[in-house]
Formats: structure tokens, C-alpha cells, sequence
């Protein structure tokens, strides 16, 4: 095997573990405070009546955490603790909190079904997760001395490419998806909020770009070494794959 075939081998496993981790990250938000999909910050002081309103919301793929909102009227302050939604897809603003932050319809102005499409994020670390361990199995087999006849280990790269497709091709959707989220729900509330709330985009949409491109090398170079292992297998002829068929290979199968 030439030095170029064995490092196109070996750096995808590393490419498509980073993918996961990343995606696993976004999975589990907003539990991870440094990433999110948006935060609705407010910080408004009035002089009529001496009254304000100062906290943050951050959302994510299950829900929402809040950092404290401090109310204050007429010069006294109203504190309450932050805290997280309970864990469901589909966003359900609770209207003691929109009406802290003086946006009565926040609920209309995130999208349910959008939010709800976050959770094409987990079905993407699931699906990346499942082509890490296709993968591995055949390194696990070589280790405690076993092999891939011919068959089974074309059949098993082509199964990598396949997961790997899908793969790429949920983490894209969820990225147009993302991108949407985000879009409307900033207009929808600062229509709403007449700009008194500063409405920012996370980290999560551009760690989902992320692991996005990465499995997109990762299926190119996945690509090539499938198609290299059967050229390889033609010119090899009938009589030598009827052989390792038949037994088990010492040769590392990879992809």
C-alpha cells in the first residue's frame, strides 16, 4: 500500500470523529452555555417610572435556558433565577418570560416547526456515529487476528459510502435549516420587539457547517478508495478473489 492510500485510510476515521463530537455538541444544546442557535438578549432601562429589564435567553436544539432576568419597577428590583425549559423539540416560550421581556407574542415569533427541525442534528451524529463504527469494524476484526472474505469486504465499504451520503446529506438539510431558524426567528422578534431585544446568532449553526464539510471530504475520500479497492480487485482476476473468498485476508481492509 503506498503512503498516499494509507494516509488517505487512516485520516478518515479522525475527520469523521471530529464531525461527531461536533454535531454530539449541538445535539445536547443549550446545555453547553458557549453554544447555541440564538440568544435574545435584554437590556432596557426606562427613566419613566424607573423601570428595566436586563437577562438573556439562549436556544437550542431541546429547549431554552435563561441566565436571570432582573425586572426593576419604580426602582425595585424583581430577580428571578435562571434556569432551562424542559427537554422537547419544538419551542413553547413560557409566557412569564415573554412578558418579562415586554414581547407578548415571542411564542408566535419563533416558529414551532422550525425549531422542531433541529432535531435533524441528532439524526446526523447518529447517522456519523453509525459510519465511525462501520469503519471500525474491521480494525477490531484484525486485531483479534480475523479477516474480510472479498465479498463481505466490498459489500461493508459500500455500506460506509452509503451512511456516509445520507450523512452529508442530513447535516446539509440541517444546516438550510439553521440558517432558516435564525433568519426568521431574528426578524419575527425584532419586528416584535420593536428593537428592544438584540437578537444574535450561536456557534451551533457554524459548528454544523463544520462537520458538514467535513464528512463532505470524508465521502470524496471514502469515494476514491472504494473505487481504488475494485479496480484493484479486476485486475487481481477471478482465480485470487475466489481464494480470499474462500479464506480470510492478512491484509487490512480499509476504505
Amino acid at each position: 500500500m503506498s503512503l498516499r492510500l494509507s494516509l488517505l485510510t487512516w485520516v478518515q476515521p479522525v475527520l469523521v470523529a471530529v464531525a461527531w463530537l461536533l454535531l454530539l455538541l449541538v445535539s445536547i444544546t443549550p446545555i453547553p452555555k458557549s453554544i447555541y442557535f440564538l440568544r435574545i438578549a435584554a437590556d432596557v432601562s426606562a427613566s419613566f417610572l424607573k423601570s428595566g429589564v436586563s437577562g438573556s435567553v439562549r436556544l437550542g436544539v431541546w429547549g431554552y435556558c435563561t441566565t436571570g432576568l432582573d425586572v426593576s419597577v419604580l426602582g425595585t428590583s424583581h430577580d428571578s433565577a435562571g434556569g432551562c425549559s424542559p427537554r422537547h423539540l419544538g419551542y413553547q416560550i413560557d409566557p412569564s418570560l415573554a412578558k418579562a421581556l415586554h414581547v407578548n407574542d415571542l411564542t408566535d415569533a419563533i416558529s414551532e416547526t422550525l425549531s422542531a427541525a433541529l432535531a435533524l442534528h441528532v439524526i446526523g451524529c447518529v447517522l456519523v456515529f453509525l459510519a465511525l463504527c462501520i469503519f471500525l469494524i474491521p480494525v477490531v476484526l484484525e486485531c483479534v487476528g480475523r479477516g474480510f472474505g472479498v465479498v463481505s469486504d466490498a459489500r461493508l465499504s459500500l455500506a460506509y459510502v452509503a451512511v456516509t451520503s445520507l450523512a452529508l446529506f442530513i447535516t446539509l438539510l440541517a444546516f438550510i435549516f439553521d440558517i432558516a431558524f435564525v433568519s426568521v426567528a431574528r426578524s419575527k422578534i425584532n419586528k416584535a420587539a420593536d428593537g428592544a431585544l438584540h437578537v444574535s446568532g450561536g456557534s451551533a449553526t457554524w459548528l454544523t457547517l463544520t462537520a458538514t464539510i467535513l464528512i463532505a471530504i470524508v465521502l470524496i475520500m471514502a469515494v476514491v478508495r472504494h473505487r481504488s479497492k475494485n479496480f484493484k480487485g479486476l485486475r487481481r482476476g477471478p482465480p485470487d478473489d475466489e481464494k480470499r473468498y474462500l479464506g480470510f485476508s492478512n491484509t487490512h481492509p480499509s476504505y
